[in-house]
Parts: structure tokens; sequence; C-alpha cells
């Protein structure tokens, strides 16, 4: 933990300059808000496998017959009366 005199000069500090770190907090925003709308994320799964792996090489084979493993099937039934 930080010693008290530490955090309470911190905390003057604030207090002293608050419009100050107020603007620079607001420039930083906008300024990582604006940066934000280049960035693109894309995520291809079958990068993150081994490609060497027995496994995998058997699921690249097998795909296209039985479809992705990253899908999810889900099935509701009813025992009786509507759902």
């Amino acid at each position: 933990m930080l010693p008290r005199r530490w955090m309470e000069a911190y905390l003057r500090f604030l207090l002293n300059f608050r419009w100050s770190v107020l603007f620079v907090l607001t420039l930083m925003t906008i300024f990582l808000g604006w940066q934000s709308w280049k960035m693109r994320v894309y995520t291809n799964f079958f990068d993150l496998y081994p490609p060497e792996h027995p496994d995998i090489q058997l699921y690249q084979q097998y795909r296209r017959m039985f479809g992705t493993a990253n899908v999810l099937v889900m099935a509701i039934e009813k025992k009786q009366g509507d759902i």
C-alpha cells in the first residue's frame, strides 16, 4: 500500500489542477474514441489451432461434411402441451 503522504499529495494535485486534469482526460477520451473507429477486430479461429495436430487435420478433412465445430445447435422438446 502506498504511504498516506503520497495519497494526500496525489489528491491535492487532482483538486488543485482539476480543470487541467479534466481537459487532458477529455482530450485523451476523444482521441482514443476517434482511433477506435479505425479499429477492426477479426478472429479466424482456425489460425489459432495447430495445423499439424492429427485431430485438427481430421477435423479439416470432415468439416465440410458435418459442418463447423464453432456452431451450437439447440433443440427444445415439449413433454405435453405448447411451449
